[in-house]
């Protein structure tokens, strides 16, 4: 179900771009990137019958479709009409979408198990309020997931981006140190969090083959903060 708010800013994903947007997971680069995406995701988020996960910044859905396969019950919030009516399309009755900004969630606190918000807070006008939302709706667990500034493909996308027109521009890279001193002005004075984080695609967009799996495989697990795609997974404490 699709349900409409206003929403009085631009939209940050319309038209062409939003008809386009899941033209690149069929791509070599767009598979690959995809699947180490989702088992780094599925590693830290709990999406097993039962839960409630609002996704912000949800774009068409392909997130919510992962929740959706394991059993949660999902939501989703995006700023662009576009990108949603895509997703409504794809989710069919499997789960519900809000046309909000994510700086003002129109939910009531503690209304979801898990809140993601994945690649969204780097293209927040202030990721800082909108940190806060997200702890506010949330149960304690909130997941985080942005474009690593410290990795190459940072480097290769902004390279790109000053040369020709590309979404990346728009970008606010940020990096594990980034997120965490976005996460400090979030919290509520006193609260204390349990923290865990992962990165994986370490040479994309550079390699992309089935074989360098295991290498990116191997070098999540050691810990390297230097992947393109990087994870955060936060935890109130009680």
């Amino acid at each position: 179900m699709l349900s409409s708010r206003s929403y009085p800013g631009e939209l940050a994903f319309r038209g062409e771009v939003a008809e386009r947007y899941d033209e690149w997971f069929k791509t070599t680069q767009g598979r690959y990137a995809e699947s180490l995406e989702n088992e780094l995701i599925s590693q830290l988020v709990r999406d097993s019958p039962g839960e409630t996960i609002l996704d912000v910044g949800c774009g068409t859905a392909n997130q919510m479709l992962l929740f959706s396969s394991h059993g949660a019950k999902v939501y989703g919030v995006d700023v662009s009409w576009d990108m949603l009516r895509i997703a409504q399309g794809k989710l069919g009755a499997k789960g519900r979408l809000f046309l909000a900004r994510g700086e003002s969630l129109p939910f009531r606190a503690s209304s979801f198990s898990q809140v993601t918000m994945i690649t969204s807070l780097e293209l927040m006008a202030d990721p800082v309020a909108g940190l806060k939302e997200a702890l506010r709706v949330g149960r304690g667990e909130v997941f985080l997931a942005v474009l690593n500034r410290l990795s190459l493909s940072a480097l290769v996308r902004r390279t790109k981006a000053q040369f020709c027109r590309s979404v990346f521009r728009r970008v606010r890279f940020l990096s594990l140190w980034d997120l965490k001193r976005i996460l400090h002005k979030a919290l509520p004075p006193g609260v204390r969090v349990d923290l865990t984080w992962r990165s994986t695609l370490f040479a994309f967009p550079l390699w992309a083959k089935g074989w360098c799996k295991p290498l990116d495989r191997f070098l999540t697990e050691l810990g390297s903060p230097f992947g393109a795609f990087l994870a955060l997974k936060v935890k109130v404490l009680k």
